[in-house]
């Protein structure tokens, strides 16, 4: 005998009301335009009504664009409870690698600077094919990450990530990132339909305030330059080589990419300045080769750090 109506209906929403039960749940958020706790890092990631929009990168090798959130800084890498984020992208090569990541920056020594960072990268390592132009949804916190390991430069070691969690659950947040580019893929674009982080899922895909773009940066568009103006940036920023457990440091080679090749970084210890005073607008992406000591042996280890002069 078939379920009346009503008690269909009854019965459905139950089911569903015990399904939200068994998972965490989290609060939906509409984020009408890039204002903190968000911002990015330039003027290539915009708020639509269908998300953040990414691109379009012609050499998504090269370029790349960044939303940051800033919500959950001060705050340990244990205390994460739920990360995700949903996405959508496209290359005209067909590149899983122009797949948009998600990165957690961690502080390890409490300066407020970035010494190392969890990544989950959706190809693994270039050895999964996320599917193009379709919504790919990711609970990070169910899926394997590497930590200090942007690149599959130390082997590409994938580990769950409630261990990763674990092992580094007091170290500080100081930034949770979705990138796309400095990857591959050619004419690479992305969709962030939303990103989840701890109680809050932030949704992208309404509207702007006043049916308008929103802004793509933490303060409303300014004026366009007048004739004749000129765009630079006007930072200097200090990196740190990252520390490596029961390895000794030795020393650091660092150095930016420019259209010409590598330009050599200054250096002191494990810091390393970066002076994009009165650099033009763009990505600026920082090697840092870095030389440990363990038993005797001398052993390298690259890392890649990347940012931008963005001019409103």
């Amino acid at each position: 005998m078939g379920i009346p109506e009503m008690r269909r209906t009854v019965v459905a929403t139950l089911v569903a009301v015990f399904a939200l039960t068994g998972t965490a749940q989290a609060a939906t958020v509409p984020v009408q335009s890039l204002t903190p706790p968000f911002r990015v890092n330039n003027s290539s990631v915009t708020k639509t009504p269908d998300g953040v929009h990414f691109g379009v990168y012609a050499d998504a090798g090269r370029t790349s664009g960044t939303l940051v959130y800033d919500g959950a800084n001060g705050t340990t890498f244990g205390s994460l409870t739920a990360l995700g984020y949903t996405y959508n992208y496209n290359t005209s090569d067909n590149r899983p690698v122009g797949a948009p990541y998600l990165r957690v920056f961690l502080d390890s020594n409490g300066d407020g600077v970035a010494d190392a960072d969890v990544i989950f990268d959706a190809t693994l390592c270039t050895k999964v094919t996320p599917p193009e132009n379709t919504d790919n949804v990711v609970d990070v916190t169910t899926q394997t990450v590497r930590y200090d390991d942007d690149g599959c430069d130390a082997g590409g070691i994938q580990l769950p990530f409630a261990a990763v969690q674990a092992a580094h659950a007091k170290e500080i947040i100081v930034g949770i990132l979705v990138t796309q580019g400095n990857a591959g893929g050619l004419d690479a674009s992305a969709f962030l339909r939303n990103l989840t982080v701890n109680g809050d899922t932030f949704a992208f895909n309404v509207p702007p305030a006043n049916g308008q773009p929103g802004a793509p940066g933490t303060t409303p568009t300014a004026p366009a330059p007048t004739a004749g103006a000129t765009c630079a940036g006007d930072t200097v920023r200090t990196l740190r080589a990252p520390r490596r457990k029961g390895e000794k440091f030795l020393s650091v080679n660092a150095a930016f990419l420019t259209p010409a090749g590598f330009r050599s970084l200054k250096t002191s210890g494990r810091k390393v300045t970066l002076d994009l005073r009165g650099k033009a607008e763009g990505n600026y992406n920082v090697r840092l080769i870095s030389r440990y000591t363990r038993s005797g042996k001398v052993h390298r280890h690259t890392t890649w750090r990347h940012f931008s002069v963005a001019c409103a």
